[in-house]
Order: C-alpha cells, then sequence, then structure tokens
C-alpha cells in the first residue's frame, strides 16, 4: 500500500482517506490505513521510514506443487525463484509502527527545552571551559581553506504542498465533520474509540512534521489542527492515551511552527491569541491533574505538557502585548 500511495499520491492518498470513513473496515483495518498514510508521506519528504515500511507489500501466492508442476517446466529452478520471490518473509504492519516516529517527534521537542533547563543550572555551553585534550586536538588541527561551494538552483518544494492537499486535509476535514455530528452518533462511531483516535492524531502530528515549516498551507494546517485538539479535549479527558496523542500534536504544530522562521510563535500569538490562551489552560489542567510517579504514561503525559507549558508560557510572557487585548475578554 505504501508503494502505490507513493507512486500515485494525488490520487490514492485522498481515496484512502475517504475509504477510512466510508469503507467497512474493523479497527485494525482502519488502524493499517492511518499507518500507511502517515509512512508513505514520510517517503515522499524524505524523511527515515520506519523499519515496517518494507513490509507493507502485498505477499503473492503460490500455486500448488502439483498445479506447479503442470504448468512450469524445470520445477526446481523456477520453484527456487518463486521461493525468493514469494514474500514468505513478508510482515504485516504492526499497530504502534508511528509510535516510533511520535517518540522522535517528542524528543526533539524537549531536547532544545532540556538544554536551556541545563544551561541554567550550569551556564551556557559558550561559556563552559572545554577539556585540553579537545582544545589540543583543536590546535593541532589544520584550518580548512576550502573554497565554498557554488549555490545551487533552488527547486520548489511540490512535496510540502502536495502533503497538505492530499494527506492532511482530507483527514481533517473528515474528522471535524464526524465531530460535528450528534453525540449519540460519536459514541458509537469506530473512529472515537480510544485507539483509532490516539493513532490518528498521530498520524496528523506525522503528517504536518513530514510536511515541514517551507510549506505555504502550514498557516491553514496549524488552524485546523489545533480546532481539532481544542475540540477533542473534553473528550480526552479522561482518556491517557487520546491525551498523550493531543500533546504529540501540539509538540509537532509547535516545532514546525517554530523552526519556520525565528518569528514562528510570535505570528502565532497574533493571529490565534485566544487558541493560545485556551491551549495554556488546558495543558495546565493536565500537568496538574497527572501525577507521572508511575514510569509508563502517565509520565510521558507529564513530561510532554511540562513541555508545551513551557513553550507555552516563554511565547505568552514574550508577546504580552499582541495577547492582552484578548486575555482580557477571555472567559
Amino acid at each position: 500500500m505504501i508503494a502505490l500511495i507513493v507512486a500515485q499520491p494525488k490520487v490514492m492518498a485522498p481515496w484512502f482517506a475517504k475509504t477510512l470513513y466510508d469503507g467497512d473496515y474493523s479497527i485494525s483495518q482502519r488502524a493499517s490505513i492511518l499507518i500507511v498514510l502517515g509512512l508513505s508521506a514520510r517517503e515522499l519528504s524524505g524523511h527515515d521510514t520506519s523499519e515496517y515500511a518494507a513490509a507493507a507489500s502485498f505477499p503473492s501466492k503460490r500455486l500448488p506443487e502439483r498445479m506447479e508442476r503442470m504448468y512450469l517446466e524445470e520445477a526446481s529452478v523456477h520453484a527456487n525463484r518463486l521461493e525468493a520471490g514469494s514474500g514468505s518473509n513478508l510482515k504485516a504492519i504492526p499497530a504502534t509502527a508511528l509510535d516510533s516516529i511520535a517518540q522522535d517527534l517528542t524528543s526533539s521537542f524537549l531536547a532544545p527545552l532540556a538544554a536551556n533547563a541545563a544551561d541554567a543550572a550550569t551556564g551556557p555551553d559558550v561559556l563552559k571551559l572545554s577539556s585540553f585534550t579537545s582544545r589540543l586536538n583543536a590546535q593541532g588541527q589544520p584550518k580548512s581553506t576550502a573554497k565554498p561551494k557554488p549555490r545551487l538552483r533552488s527547486i520548489p518544494n511540490t512535496i510540502a504542498s502536495l502533503i497538505a492537499t492530499n494527506f492532511f486535509f482530507p483527514l481533517t476535514a473528515r474528522l471535524q465533520h464526524a465531530l460535528r455530528s450528534p453525540a449519540s452518533h460519536r459514541r458509537n462511531a469506530p473512529l472515537f474509540q480510544s485507539h483509532l483516535l490516539s493513532l490518528y492524531l498521530k498520524t496528523l502530528a506525522v503528517l504536518i512534521h513530514a510536511a515541514g515549516p517551507s510549506t505555504l498551507a502550514l498557516p491553514q494546517m496549524t488552524a485546523e489542527l489545533w480546532n481539532l485538539i481544542l475540540g477533542l479535549r473534553t473528550q480526552a479527558a479522561p482518556d491517557l492515551p487520546t491525551t498523550h496523542a493531543l500533546l504529540i500534536a501540539l509538540a509537532a504544530m509547535f516545532e514546525v511552527n517554530a523552526a519556520g522562521s525565528s518569528d514562528g510563535l510570535r505570528k502565532l500569538c497574533a493571529d490565534m491569541p485566544r487558541e493560545i490562551v485556551e491551549t495554556q489552560e488546558w495543558v495546565s489542567g493536565v500537568f496538574n491533574g497527572t501525577r507521572g510517579d508511575d514510569g509508563g504514561q502517565e509520565n510521558q503525559v507529564k513530561m510532554l505538557s511540562a513541555g508545551v507549558l513551557i513553550t507555552l508560557q516563554e511565547a505568552m510572557e514574550r508577546h504580552r502585548a499582541l495577547l492582552m487585548g484578548d486575555m482580557i475578554g477571555f472567559t
């Protein structure tokens, strides 16, 4: 399926997004569709793919030996060839194929915060004394006299718009439509099952990260993902996996916007101040309401909510003037 989407992304990605809702599939099959969409987008964007990406192709079937002898000559030679290409060593995509990618997104978001905390305790890196061995090695190395490389011609980034148009927006549009349905329908919908909903949010986080900060549709992607996060926060309150997935989506969204430009968070404060304030209050409640001393998923939620809360508080403190008018009328 990954090869099919990578070969024809404009046709197959929207079709899989539509099939996710309209098709008569089980929860595990819908989860496989979400995983395939996430892995395909990362492969198109040039990111490292999961080790399970190669396991997504469909294995072919062999004829029984009796039929094989009837239709094939030199049965032993052809049998060896078929054995090599039969796909018998292929594995199904596991349900946790996106978890390692989501963990990488979380680590890349929390790493600068941890470095800043370490610098606050021990001083910035530029003031730290290097070891004698490192200074000696630096003095012994000759200075590089290589000429600068010629500038390459810029190539338009069409993959970012491709992921946004054909992967991200079809998924967010259908989830927003499902959120507007009556509560009785949402209660019985397979999409709002805890495991599938958390995987859905992780897929959206992977997609916005795969699109990257250079996509022109990043403001619209941010607005739609943020509205979904705030719309699902009440439903995710008693459910720890869904809360964790919401925080992963927030972390990926903030990281992509901050990587786009030096004033990425300032632009968020200027364009969406109410979302900033509401998210800060919600994440603060998640942080205060999570114990985080079991060493499991509670600890991950506690740590990730602390990172998101620090990012929001720093942005609000730095751009207080942009938020002041909206915070006065916030209830």
